[in-house]
């Protein structure tokens, strides 16, 4: 009897991934993290290309990508939560927001921006999270007649003619 409680249970636990791999649904088996002084990557592994939605979320600051037609199962599990504790991120987590939607998130510890590369064999997301952009950023946008009146005038730098060196006889 207990035997015959535990293949059933084995079962309904399998079903998920089971019902996954043959629906077309991808599934994201795989969350590694490296964290460095000045960036934080991550690698999403999935079992198929896969499009992804980026966006953010303030108070606390986090970023989050959505993997739609995506299943997560990281090694029999549907969620998946990983400490990191780094200057950039605090943690990474990930789960299914809605039937067939994979979300990956980042609670961040402030600004901070990010790039995406998709790789394949194997097929996986590579998301590196570096430090954002300074509240002095909006200088950057300023136009060139306001750009000339802001920037000091420039001073070339004149070396001191040669002196001649007095050689005692």
């Amino acid at each position: 009897m207990m035997q015959r409680f535990q293949r059933a249970a084995a079962m309904f636990l399998l079903l998920p991934g089971i019902a996954a791999a043959n629906s077309g649904i991808i599934r994201v088996t795989g969350l590694r993290v490296f964290s460095h002084p000045d960036s934080t990557r991550v690698i999403i592994e999935t079992t198929g290309p896969v499009e992804f939605h980026a966006d953010r979320a303030r108070n606390p600051d986090r970023l989050f990508f959505d993997i739609p037609h995506a299943r997560p199962w990281f090694d029999g599990h549907r969620i998946a939560s990983r400490q990191v504790n780094g200057a950039l991120v605090k943690r990474v987590r990930a789960a299914e927001t809605s039937p067939g939607t994979t979300r990956v998130v980042f609670d961040l510890n402030g600004r901070a921006q990010f790039t995406v590369s998709r790789l394949d064999t194997p097929d996986r997301l590579v998301i590196e999270i570096t430090p954002g952009p300074t509240q002095r950023s909006p200088d950057i946008a300023l136009t060139s007649s306001t750009l000339k009146r802001k920037m000091r005038p420039h001073r070339s730098f004149i070396p001191p003619a040669p002196t001649p060196h007095l050689i005692p006889v």
